[in-house]
């Protein structure tokens, strides 16, 4: 955001938000980097329709089994509102091998890839021996074990082709991981709700704080920008960067909701 000669300062990183709702960086040419995003308006499209992905959809309609690739949501279908607008409605899947006992006596693996949720094969014992190997970030993982790296919000999945020489961002059998954000929680996006998340914001969130859940006040201790600096907005209230959010009554699960990149706050959850 700030530029200084040639060079600008470190950026901010991206809350995951920003991307699963499919919002438009800007950026000026002077800027290194983005200084907000221009995002959809949510409370200006029917509220008799569901929207996901650039797509529309009628009540009772269900959506495409493609945009299901990767999750853990089965059938999906737009389910009209009541006292607000149509939003998608998502059977989960619980899988199998989440509710059966391990025998200590055996090895075993279990297999995964990019297009089921569950596992697609248990391999154990002598047969677990004849599967190919991965290193990945310093470990050692079995032919269809997941993967995730520290850092990133993504799976990977170890293949018998897996190249760890590749960046994750780059290798063919690493995936972003889809939070859901836009298909599960339009709702809340519509009441003005903005995501908690733990630790860091570069993965999903944990949580979601509404502007009506409480009476909020503002601390005032931050570095005042020029009138064109964009601003966060949350309920009645216009954030400027770098100003936080906090509650009148003592906050019991440690967040700290703040203006990073506009036009949204949120939250992290500290402990």
């Amino acid at each position: 955001m700030v530029v200084i000669g040639e060079e600008c300062a470190d950026c901010p990183s991206i809350p995951k938000h920003y991307e699963e709702m499919e919002c438009e960086p800007i950026k000026e040419e002077s800027d290194c980097c983005i200084r907000s995003f221009k995002c959809p308006n949510i409370k200006t499209r029917d509220a008799n329709k569901c929207y996901f992905k650039n797509e529309t959809y009628e009540v009772r309609e269900n959506l495409k089994k493609e945009q299901l690739i990767g999750t853990c949501s089965g059938t999906c279908f737009c389910r009209e509102g009541e006292e607000k607008p149509a939003e998608f409605v998502c059977a989960h899947i619980d899988c199998p091998e989440y509710f059966q006992g391990h025998d200590p006596s055996r090895k075993c693996v279990r297999q995964y890839d990019r297009e089921h949720c569950c596992a697609i094969n248990t391999i154990c014992d002598e047969e677990m021996e004849k599967l190919s190997t991965c290193e990945f970030e310093g470990e050692q993982y079995k032919e269809g074990q997941k993967m995730y790296p520290k850092d990133l919000c993504y799976s990977c999945f170890c293949t018998k082709n897996f190249n760890s020489s590749m960046t994750v961002e780059e290798n063919p059998d690493c995936y972003k991981i889809d939070c859901g954000i836009s298909l599960r929680y339009s709702g809340r996006l519509h009441e003005g709700c903005v995501p908690i998340y733990y630790k860091n914001d570069n993965c999903c969130p944990i949580g979601w704080k509404c502007p009506e859940e409480e009476h909020k006040k503002l601390n005032n201790d931050f570095v005042k920008r020029n009138d064109s600096q964009p601003t966060c907005k949350f309920g009645e209230y216009e954030l400027n960067i770098g100003e936080i959010l906090t509650l009148d009554k003592e906050d019991k699960n440690c967040h700290e909701c703040f203006c990073k990149v506009p036009p949204m706050i949120h939250c992290i959850e500290k402990c």
